[in-house]
């Protein structure tokens, strides 16, 4: 009997939440990365790997609109930084997806 082997890739999914909607002034605030295991095949999730999820107190203000989107304030962020180290762990040379475009992946993935 032939053994059945799948066929496994690793991939990072990102999502950011920054000071503001400009990607020339604004600053991120909030990075996640969630490095996982799928089935090349079938595009099913497998196994979470590892995950971050980390604050950092920008050099520029957060905009009260981009507050009210993600809920983060000046007050949350003072004082923290990014652990780049864990960061840079998590997802150097893996595919990665930005949230916004796993988010259907995903969804199917874990609905059934």
């Amino acid at each position: 009997m032939a053994r059945l082997t799948l066929a496994v890739g690793t991939a990072a999914v990102l999502d950011v939440e920054t000071t503001g909607f400009s990607p020339r002034s604004d600053e991120i605030i909030e990075l996640a990365v969630t490095l996982f295991r799928y089935d090349r095949v079938a595009g099913h999730v497998l196994n979470i790997v590892r995950e971050y999820s980390g604050l950092r107190e920008p050099s520029c203000p957060i905009l009260p609109c981009a507050s009210t989107v993600h809920g983060i304030t000046r007050r949350l962020v003072r004082g923290l930084r990014s652990d780049y180290r864990r960061i840079r762990g998590g997802c150097c040379g893996r595919p990665i997806l930005s949230w916004h475009t796993a988010r259907p992946l995903i969804a199917a993935s874990w609905s059934g």
